[in-house]
């Protein structure tokens, strides 16, 4: 049994006047559907055809002879009413002889009879298209309607017989709506694996409740047979309960099928990058209310979603992602309370993927190793531990329950216990992890590991000679950097050193400079001050954003690089902390509440290309030598 899906876009007309994007709206829905699942297995897409190149499907598909379960045609383009006859055009039809030149719905409905599918789907983005009401008599009175062997026909017009239907660059309103349902940017039910065009019709009409310009209207006949029109890419199987999402906001059709993307689609890591820029595009077409609902709404979603996969933090990440556009407003920053709202519920989220990240461990204490990733572990595993120790280090710093930061104590130090060899420097991405997680050593006087992780890391760092990757590493170069590591004194002789231009190394990390806090910060000087020697004419830098409103952009534009090379700008711990007290504290933007804080740590934690170094503002201390006391 076989299923048919025809869509139809006309923009190109030998004689009337062209459109701008019904064949865009063709494109979509047709890509929309094949991308969710394998439904139709005979499917063919037009873009401005003739009568003829059309009517030749139609007759190939009949020839075929095979049982249908479903067919589906839309149809986007100019129409019009002849003679109580809803007639489509097609490129080649002309208004003098308009009943032998377009494709009439009389003729559709002939094909479907003749066809018998258990189930028919027409979608009619087109102007007057409600029209062809005075068609479906044809079938109305057939004598094999409401038998056992019957299919059902269902019927969404966009505007009604005496309506236009409008469109504009990203395509026709009712093929826009459609395509969001389809693809999951709209509110979706859950507990079907597929939708029906019912379901597709009722957003549509929430979509166009308040526009009287246009209004859609939806017939259905002989209820039996499949009611399917596409997979549903909400299904999860729980029951009939909805997203947590808001698409009620006129955003663009690029915003809504870039959320439903990294909302429902099987990427295995947010692509945050991607995201923000879709937050930051929605900033710019929504007002201000508008947008810190799109925002919250879309937290929520990523939370549920984060359920939903392997990875415990990944719903937590998109989430922040999308928590970090309440501070990007135009206008006015969100209400106090939202705010606090949301960073709460965001740290509760925190604490949950921990525990469960930490239960797997517990029950298999290798967990984080990669079995088939070889020897790109070397550099992925540990980033997965700073990272790691990030998140741990967060959800401690702002939380007060003596019980439960001594309950993480208990998750550090077994990280430390069966990972504590694979912590040491591989990339820059593990800058704001490690900052985050030192001053929770800090503040809870757990010494012995802000001073382990502090000199294993610093040691780490001068073995290898300073080789940090940069934080946007491509999978492809891992190998390559790693045997760049090696050194050149270790390397085979089949193994050529990187040429400058292809290097991977960040030269100036913010890394170093996190360790170089660190050392202030756990009294290490002695023991850190006699690497320093072997780190000589290495760069560190420091990133400052103008504001931190703006640390949740795909791209910070606005902020201050402080580069600083160790023999030149400072040769000891306390040189570097004047040099932080007069020429980078003071840059520092303030920050105006806690909830603040702590969304530019997880937002730090989720993009892991930009440090929160607020956190040492008042915490690296000038410590006088004994030749200078």
């Amino acid at each position: 049994m076989s299923s048919v899906l025809i869509c139809i876009g006309c923009n190109e007309y030998d004689h009337v006047k062209p459109l701008k994007s019904a064949e865009r709206d063709a494109i979509d829905i047709f890509g929309g559907i094949r991308e969710k699942s394998d439904l139709y297995d005979i499917c063919h897409i037009f873009t401005s055809p003739t009568l003829q190149e059309v009517r030749t499907i139609f007759r190939e598909i009949l020839e075929l002879q095979t049982e249908i379960e479903v067919l589906t045609i839309t149809f986007s383009g100019h129409s019009g009413i002849q003679d109580r006859n809803l007639c489509l055009y097609l490129k080649d039809t002309t208004s003098e002889a308009l009943s032998i030149t377009s494709l009439s719905f009389s003729e559709i409905l002939r094909f479907i009879t003749e066809l018998r599918p258990q189930g028919a789907n027409i979608v009619l983005d087109s102007c007057n298209s409600a029209g062809m009401v005075t068609n479906l008599q044809q079938i109305m009175f057939s004598e094999a309607l409401g038998q056992s062997q019957t299919g059902n026909i269902n019927i969404l017009a966009a505007a009604a017989a005496d309506q236009y239907a409008g469109e504009d660059d990203l395509g026709g309103f009712l093929s826009q709506q459609a395509i969001s349902t389809i693809t999951g940017a709209s509110e979706i039910r859950t507990d079907t694996e597929f939708l029906t065009l019912t379901d597709i019709a009722t957003a549509a009409f929430r979509a166009f409740s308040k526009d009287r310009l246009q209004t859609p209207s939806y017939w259905c006949m002989n209820l039996t047979g499949p009611q399917r029109f596409c997979a549903n890419p909400a299904y999860d199987g729980t029951g009939p309960v909805t997203r947590p999402i808001q698409f009620d906001a006129p955003v663009s059709q690029p915003v809504k099928h870039g959320i439903a993307e990294l909302l429902y689609g099987n990427a295995e890591v947010v692509d945050v990058s991607r995201l923000a820029g879709i937050i930051w595009a929605a900033r710019d077409e929504l007002p201000t209310p508008a947008f810190f609902l799109l925002c919250e709404s879309l937290a929520a979603a990523f939370i549920v979603r984060g359920k939903e996969t392997s990875d415990p933090f990944h719903g937590l990440i998109g989430a922040t992602v999308c928590a970090s556009g309440l501070v990007l407003s135009k206008d006015e920053p969100p209400a106090a309370d939202t705010l606090t709202r949301i960073v709460d519920t965001l740290t509760r989220t925190a604490g949950s993927a921990l525990e469960s990240a930490m239960d797997e461990l517990f029950q298999h204490k290798f967990r984080m190793v990669d079995p088939d990733a070889g020897l790109l572990d070397f550099f992925f595993l540990p980033t997965r531990i700073s990272k790691l120790l990030g998140w741990l280090g967060l959800v401690s710093l702002y939380n007060k329950n003596q019980q439960y930061i001594d309950k993480l104590k208990v998750y550090a130090e077994f990280i430390f216990d069966n990972y504590g060899n694979s912590i040491v420097c591989v990339s820059d991405e593990q800058s704001a992890p490690i900052l985050i997680f030192l001053h929770a050593c800090q503040m809870h006087g757990w010494i012995d590991m802000g001073e382990e992780v502090t000199s294993r890391m610093l040691r780490n760092y001068v073995e290898v000679d300073g080789a940090v990757a940069h934080t946007k590493l491509e999978i492809e170069n891992v190998f390559e950097f790693l045997t760049h590591r090696i050194g050149p004194s270790r390397l085979s002789p089949n193994i050529m050193r990187i040429p400058e231009e292809k290097s991977f190394i960040q030269s100036a990390p913010e890394l170093l400079i996190v360790l170089i806090s660190g050392a202030n910060i756990f009294n290490l000087e002695e023991f850190v001050e006699p690497l320093y020697h072997m780190l000589d004419r290495k760069m560190g830098n420091i990133f400052i954003p103008d504001s931190y409103l703006e640390f949740g952009l795909p791209r910070i534009e606005r902020g201050t690089n402080i580069s600083l090379q160790m023999g030149i700008d400072f040769w000891n711990t306390n040189d570097f902390v004047r040099i932080w007290t007069q020429a980078v504290e003071p840059k520092l933007p303030e920050l105006d509440s806690s909830p603040l804080e702590l969304l530019c740590c997880m937002t730090s934690l989720a993009f892991c290309d930009r440090v929160p170094w607020f956190l040492n503002r008042g915490e690296l201390i000038f410590r006088p030598s004994s030749a200078q006391s």
